[in-house]
């Protein structure tokens, strides 16, 4: 299957970013997606955080993308930089953890829970869907 997504040389534009971003979203094999990061326009980024992390609600949370670890090119981390947002950055590196259920989870609570826990969420879903989330 699909892993590795190589977009050098090409110009990335708005409609092209979306598009990555909705096939990335809830995609479980592509694990980089590289191309000339300076070449990436500003919606690509709101796009990839919510690929990485869809927050509409605990659901869309738990099937956000797991997979995705490298978004950009060579010199991203080869000399330490890194244009992400801690947000980016943070869903990428936990996204490299080999239990994705895990990592789904720590979505979750991050997500929903840090700053309060609410139990009101949970209302709304299916009592195996609870279960498997928690």
């Amino acid at each position: 299957s699909l892993s590795s997504i190589n977009l050098f040389p090409n110009e990335i534009r708005r409609d092209t970013v979306n598009a990555i971003a909705r096939s990335v979203g809830t995609n479980k094999t592509v694990r980089e997606i590289l191309f000339d990061i300076r070449e990436f326009p500003w919606e690509g980024w709101w796009a990839l955080g919510n690929a990485l992390c869809n927050q509409t609600n605990i659901p869309a949370t738990f099937t956000s993308n797991h997979t995705l670890t490298r978004f950009g090119c060579e010199k991203d981390y080869n000399n330490n930089f890194s244009p992400y947002s801690p947000f980016i950055r943070w869903h990428l590196a936990i996204n490299a953890l080999p239990d994705k259920k895990l990592v789904a989870r720590m979505k979750v609570v991050d997500t929903h829970f840090a700053r309060k826990f609410d139990l009101n969420p949970f209302r709304e879903l299916a009592p195996s869907l609870i279960a498997e989330i928690l």
